[in-house]
């Protein structure tokens, strides 16, 4: 199987933070930490989660096809996410419960410093969920 260009910076992400390469908090070690450890266990048929890489990408491809900048020296460029962005959102969207296909997450409390882009991220992450996200409890992919 080929990795998109997303899937590789995805676990490029993953991986940087794991061996220091890219500074971040405990937080956000540990959220990679479990990541790296729930796609071992995903291969196994008592763990009750697994990545869906086609949702992943559709939620990460869905900021630039989509979704432009609307102020600043960006103004009218696509949106594209930074790998940490991407990290978020296909976590968010990628890990899915065996038994319903619905999201393992529902909620998410994601913090970010000053000038980071919280609220256009929020708001891509809210149009992508109200207008083309199935309903989390139904087998459903993004288009």
């Amino acid at each position: 199987m080929i990795a998109s260009a997303y899937q590789s910076e995805f676990n490029g992400y993953v991986e940087g933070v794991l061996s220091g390469d890219i500074v971040a908090g405990k937080l956000v070690t540990l959220a990679c930490e479990r990541h790296k450890r729930d796609m071992e266990r995903a291969e196994s048929k008592e763990f009750p989660y697994y990545f869906d890489w086609a949702v992943a990408e559709g939620a990460i491809e869905f900021f630039p096809s989509m979704l432009k900048h609307s102020t600043g020296e960006l103004l009218g460029q696509p949106f594209h996410l930074e790998p940490w962005q991407m990290f978020g959102v296909g976590s968010i969207y990628g890990w899915k419960r065996v038994e319903d296909g619905g999201r393992r997450f529902k909620r998410v409390l994601w913090m970010m410093g000053r000038k980071n882009g919280k609220t256009t991220l929020g708001a891509g992450i809210c149009l992508l969920t109200t207008g083309f996200d199935p309903n989390p409890l139904c087998p459903q992919r993004l288009p």
